[in-house]
């Protein structure tokens, strides 16, 4: 697929289509490479979509008693906690 060059102000962009869009899962911030020439356009996960994952990794290697969970506590935790 070939895609032209625009001028985006000072710089360059190309426009992707969204089919490439939806099967690459690209939100608001993708990673870019560059090696040899070739440009990578990567998907970067949001902030905590791989917690539950490692979590459970965690949780596998060792099983943390209620003492070591409280260690971990804060003011914060009293409270409602808003994203």
């Amino acid at each position: 697929m070939y895609s032209e060059m625009r001028q985006v102000g000072n710089s360059k962009g190309i426009i992707l289509p969204k089919a490439i869009i939806k099967q690459c899962h690209f939100e608001k911030i993708v990673e870019l490479d560059v090696s040899e020439g070739v440009l990578m356009i990567k998907a970067v996960p949001a902030h905590r979509a791989l917690w539950a994952k490692a979590f459970e990794s965690v949780k596998k290697s060792h099983d943390p008693t209620e003492a070591e969970w409280q260690a971990f506590s804060n003011e914060a935790d009293d409270s409602e906690w808003v994203w």
